[in-house]
């Protein structure tokens, strides 16, 4: 369901890298601040405290170093997990990740289920939940029948355990219904769910428009898949072939 967005900060001085990975990031619903060394770094820090920090640990790794010793020593920013990432092998980023004593690793060409399970393991579980489905912004029109009504809805985000749909009037919490989710190539499926968060416009800081989380239920195995597939690709097309 919707939530204030959770910001990361992103320490690469390599452009390339660095926008694909805000863009990636973006895509998953957070809010990424790049910059592009360490120093840059820690001022950020004095300013404001993210809820994760991704550090390139390729080319200036004796700065890393020093700037995570500057990080360890800081009372406010120490508590801020710190993901090590890199173009070497999985056992190297390891190696790395216990070396710089970070929250976890990634390894380019980033792979989504890699980066999901960081997020979940560095940011999410410290809250005390986590979010089983890698989701995406999906801005596109579904129909949503209820009691046999039909709305013309547009969508906010989409997972394969379901999606956010903005309305103004959102249905009550409970309501079942059935909806059609596009999943490109003019293909859809249809899946029922049931409504587990309605929001309206007045009542609390405007997060994200008025509308309702649909939860799916039952859902066919191959329509699972599909959604999936679909996912990632709104995720990743055009990222990963700038990563190699």
């Amino acid at each position: 369901m919707p939530a204030e967005k959770k910001k990361i900060l992103i320490v690469d001085d390599s452009e390339t890298s660095a926008m694909y990975t805000c863009v990636l990031l973006s895509r998953m619903g957070f809010d990424v601040v790049p910059v592009q060394n360490g120093l840059e770094a820690l001022k950020y820090l004095k300013a404001d405290t993210p809820e994760m920090i991704i550090m390139d640990i390729d080319s200036r790794r004796d700065e890393a170093a020093v700037t995570l010793k500057h990080i360890k020593e800081d009372k406010k920013a120490s508590r801020v997990p710190v993901v090590a990432i890199s173009a070497g092998t999985r056992a190297e980023a390891e190696q790395a990740c216990a070396e710089y004593k970070c929250c976890g690793h990634l390894t380019r060409p980033i792979e989504i289920k890699e980066l999901h399970e960081v997020l979940q393991n560095c940011i999410f579980s410290n809250l005390g939940w986590t979010r089983k489905y890698i989701r995406t912004h999906y801005d596109v029109r579904v129909s949503v029948v209820h009691d046999g009504a039909t709305y013309e809805l547009f969508t906010q985000t989409l997972s394969e355990g379901g999606m956010y749909v903005r309305k103004r009037n959102p249905l009550p919490i409970g309501s079942d219904v059935t909806v059609e989710v596009p999943v490109g190539m003019g293909e859809s499926v249809t899946l029922k769910g049931t409504v587990v968060f309605a929001k309206g416009l007045y009542g609390g800081v405007f997060t994200s428009p008025p509308g309702m989380a649909i939860e799916f239920r039952d859902v066919p195995s191959d329509s699972a898949l599909r959604i999936t597939d679909y996912v990632s690709r709104l995720l990743t097309e055009e990222i990963l072939e700038y990563q190699e």
